[in-house]
């Protein structure tokens, strides 16, 4: 260690194997410098910052202290108890963790995992966008929902995606202008705008398609306003016209089509 009286006061110098322990944390890196007067920590090479609920890797780490402000550079890697983030640049104020440069951030509670340009997290409202955005992907029990889209807005209990490009299951295809996903005891997803799905034995368009997920099959959906569905039945296919349908499913397939104001087509009314 190397200490150095400036006219700002003393700046130490901590030079191989650094490792500094507090009540709340551990720090391992290479070279690290303390600035007394300004209360700022700059660590770098190969920097590894464990507590009990976080572990923060990095090459380079500056911390000041009075604002309790983390800069973070070069090959970031950050978890905890929620989430999973990776970048090239992040920092982090009051629980508001900003990334740059090949961003990947992974929702432990929603299985979600995103990959973008930049983006950002609120821990404290569990709230976040990405931009820019290169995958999304959903990890189901039996499946993963791949989607294409440029933004992801993520809130407390679901995320927001726009535009959505294409949304990609072993059995689904779709896309709209816009898909919120929330999952509790089923999955739903809700497309907006020229919104179409296409599956095994049929597609449909709406205004609004709302589909509801059981063990990551289609167990039923709602297409709202300017709806058109179509299936097949014993070769013949079946199209609906009308302002709302209700489709029920079983194993994947149309086994009930149900609707209000038939406007072309044959069906039930739904009461």
């Amino acid at each position: 260690m190397e200490i150095v009286m400036t006219e700002k006061g003393y700046v130490y110098k901590l030079m191989g194997n650094v490792y500094i322990k507090t009540d709340n944390y551990e720090i391992f890196s290479n070279l690290g410098t303390y600035y007394e007067d300004m209360g700022v920590s700059e660590l770098s090479g190969n920097v590894i910052v464990r507590s009990k609920d976080y572990i923060i890797k990095s090459e380079y780490l500056k911390h000041i202290q009075k604002s309790d402000d983390i800069y973070l550079k070069g090959n970031v890697y950050l978890e905890d108890s929620i989430r999973i983030i990776k970048a090239m640049e992040i920092s982090v104020k009051n629980n508001f963790s900003t990334a740059k440069g090949n961003v990947y951030i992974y929702l432990k509670d929603k299985r979600v995992l995103a990959t973008g340009d930049s983006g950002n997290y609120d821990l404290n409202k569990k709230e976040g966008n990405i931009y820019k955005v290169k995958s999304i992907m959903i990890f189901r029990e039996n499946d993963t929902i791949k989607i294409s889209a440029n933004e992801v807005y993520i809130y407390k209990e679901n995320f927001k995606l726009k535009p959505l490009n294409s949304l990609k299951t072993s059995n689904e295809f779709a896309k709209g202008d816009s898909l919120t996903y929330q999952k509790d005891s089923l999955e739903k997803i809700t497309i907006y705008n020229n919104a179409y799905i296409k599956w095994e034995d049929g597609e449909g368009e709406a205004d609004t398609i709302v589909i509801f997920y059981k063990d990551s099959k289609i167990e039923s959906a709602e297409f709202i306003n300017n709806a058109s569905v179509k299936t097949r039945s014993n070769d013949e296919e079946i199209i609906v016209n009308s302002k709302l349908v209700s489709a029920k499913f079983s194993e994947g397939k149309i086994k009930k089509v149900a609707c209000r104001e038939l406007i072309e087509g044959f069906t039930e009314k739904i009461k």
